[in-house]
């Protein structure tokens, strides 16, 4: 009954609306014959009604990420609230009443159980149903965020960081910039063959602070600190820091670290809840929510921050590799056959080698001058010995001449 209501209104609106642009169009004035005639020489059907609709302003919704951002601290004061009021409940009730509750959950405890195992099969299904594949490196990882909502989270924060930093920001003529936007074009066009890099559009801001720090946000704003230009040697290791910021932003890490960390505050909210349920006083669930968010720091955040640094380095050095062509721009020597890190590696050796060689012929060397060698004699015979003077038990040497030094290597 109501579709048929809404269909009837729709109609009588739609019927509503076509009588008014009748109604406007037969009080315009009728233009002369020679306009019709050359209107219709022209094929332009410019007499032809036209109903327009129009829909309502579109309205956008706040992020998903950006939510999450907001009620993060919210959800963990509802726990620890939670915890606490049922640690307070169970404290206020008469001993017998406590006897009963355990009976009737020792009574269900199948049910329980059960419960248990659901939740855990829907927390499992969801996150085998959010399974996404790396890009670049085909990885598997657990996405709960979508790109898109996360690209609308990164506007508004390169909004935010190109507001701080209006005052500091380099023009384009400045050369500073375009040595660092000809570096991120270069990046960009010799690794066409990433599908990801052509969806980003980057945009270089080079801020004047003497910090030695650069990143690049997923929506491919680039911020490079002069702090950071100043202790570059050279502009090799700029493109190698440049390559590693931009692996981060075509792969998505800040998405995946922000879905990690959205999985572990939904399990840490059913443990900050028991530890403020379980804990007798409010000193020692205190103390237990720190330790709590310590073991996940050490065993989830660090390490997984850590891999997507190495996955970053990798791929960067991927993406630095395409841009040699920058060495015959800046007159560079031609690179060597042999691998750099093992002539270097290989010389180490022998440094190392000559220098422990030395030190054992310096040990030598003072023993023999500051102590006296001696030498035992053969063993005595048992015959009697010739008449003579006594024969000493040793003999007593002065000291050894100076051993000869190793020739080092040239």
């Amino acid at each position: 009954m109501l579709c048929v209501l809404l269909s009837r209104n729709t109609l009588l609106s739609f019927s509503r609306t076509g009588l008014r642009h009748l109604e406007r169009r037969a009080q315009l004035p009728r233009p002369a014959s020679a306009d019709v005639t050359r209107h219709r020489a022209a094929g332009a059907a410019s007499f032809v009604p036209q109903l327009g609709f129009h829909t309502s302003r579109r309205l956008r919704a706040l992020p998903a990420p950006l939510v999450f951002l907001v009620l993060k601290p919210a959800q963990k004061l509802v726990a620890i609230i939670l915890g606490r009021s049922i640690r307070k409940w169970w404290a206020a009730l008469p001993p017998n009443k406590r006897q009963q509750f355990r009976e009737a959950a020792w009574r269900r405890r199948w049910h329980l159980l059960a419960g248990g195992a659901v939740l855990s099969a829907v927390m499992a299904a969801f996150l085998l149903t959010h399974l996404d594949e790396s890009p670049v490196t085909g990885r598997t990882r657990v996405m709960v965020f979508s790109r898109e909502s996360f690209m609308e989270l990164s506007q508004l924060q390169s909004d935010m960081y190109l507001e701080e930093f209006k005052d500091s920001i380099l023009p384009q003529k400045d050369p500073r910039h375009q040595v660092v936007e000809q570096l991120i074009t270069h990046l960009a066009q010799r690794n066409q063959d990433v599908t990801e890099m052509s969806s980003i559009t980057w945009n270089v801001h080079v801020v004047d602070l003497p910090v030695q720090n650069a990143f690049i946000m997923p929506d491919g704003k680039v911020f490079v600190f002069t702090g950071l230009l100043d202790v570059v040697a050279d502009i090799h290791q700029l493109t190698f820091i440049l390559g590693h910021e931009m692996a981060h932003s075509l792969i998505g890490h800040a998405a995946e670290q922000a879905s990690l960390s959205h999985v572990l505050d939904f399990l840490s909210l059913i443990l900050l809840t028991a530890v403020w349920a379980l804990c007798p006083r409010d000193s020692v669930a205190a103390l237990g929510q720190w330790l709590q968010g310590k073991l996940m720091q050490f065993m989830f955040e660090r390490p997984f921050s850590r891999r997507l640094e190495a996955e970053a380095d990798q791929v960067g050095l991927q993406l630095a590799a395409k841009a040699l062509e920058l060495r015959a721009n800046c007159m560079c020597p031609t690179l060597p056959e042999a691998d750099p890190r093992a002539v270097f590696s290989e010389a180490m050796r022998h440094l190392v080698e000559e220098a422990r060689e030395q030190q054992r012929a310096e040990k030598e060397k003072k023993a023999g001058q500051a102590g006296l060698i001696t030498v035992p004699l053969p063993a005595l015979q048992q015959t009697p010995p010739a008449p003579g003077p006594p024969v000493p038990l040793g003999v007593v040497m002065g000291p050894s001449p100076a051993l000869p030094q190793p020739l080092t290597s040239k």
